[in-house]
């Protein structure tokens, strides 16, 4: 995408029905306030000691089987690099397999994986990018409150990322590994401490 002088473009998408998260057009925005952004810093993997995680790492715990949400097809900007709604339900097929998790799509009471995102340029940066993405994974919970079984988001992760235009496949796509993997490692993790206390 070449931005032209006096021409800016803005476009946001969002690959699940519904609007825009506001995590994601909050943390779009931030972005051009920073000059340099390292998308590792915030899609890497960190994680606490295992005795000291956090529950919504803990309700990750045993994960064996998922669904996908469906995932909109991607515009144009990302589609030309080959980033398509298939391209991310492949990697995220893939992935998963090799870490023998299942996926199934035929059974709505599974875990349900969920990915949003939104893609910006913005007159200050030229030629740059912003973009954030949003994983979430949702799971069947019963509120005490109200008494009443519901399917929440249990897991949120982001990774935002500002970039000029010629580098803006490259860091998508390791956004999106990244993205990924996180969820792996955190289930793993939450596995390995539930069966350790069990």
């Amino acid at each position: 995408m070449k931005l032209a002088s006096g021409q800016f473009l803005k476009s946001s998408y969002n690959w699940v029905r519904g609007p825009i998260h506001p995590y994601l057009r909050i943390l779009s925005y931030g972005l051009v306030a920073v000059t340099c952004l390292s998308v590792g810093t915030l899609a890497a993997p960190l994680l606490p000691h295992e005795q000291d995680l956090p529950d919504p790492i803990r309700s990750l715990a045993r994960i064996d089987h998922v669904q996908i949400q469906k995932i909109d097809q991607a515009p144009p900007q990302l589609a030309k690099y080959g980033i398509t709604a298939q391209y991310i339900e492949d990697r995220i097929r893939s992935r998963f397999d090799e870490e023998r998790i299942r996926i199934d799509q035929n059974d709505d009471s599974l875990p349900l994986i969920g990915l949003r995102y939104l893609v910006e340029t913005e007159p200050r940066v030229e030629e740059g990018v912003a973009y954030a993405i949003l994983v979430q994974l949702h799971q069947q919970v019963h509120l005490e409150r109200l008494n009443i079984d519901m399917k929440v988001p249990t897991y949120n992760g982001f990774a935002v990322g500002l970039e000029h235009e010629d580098d803006f496949e490259a860091s998508m796509r390791r956004s999106i590994e990244a993205m990924i993997d996180g969820l792996l490692l955190r289930i793993q993790a939450a596995t390995k401490l539930n069966n350790s206390t069990n």
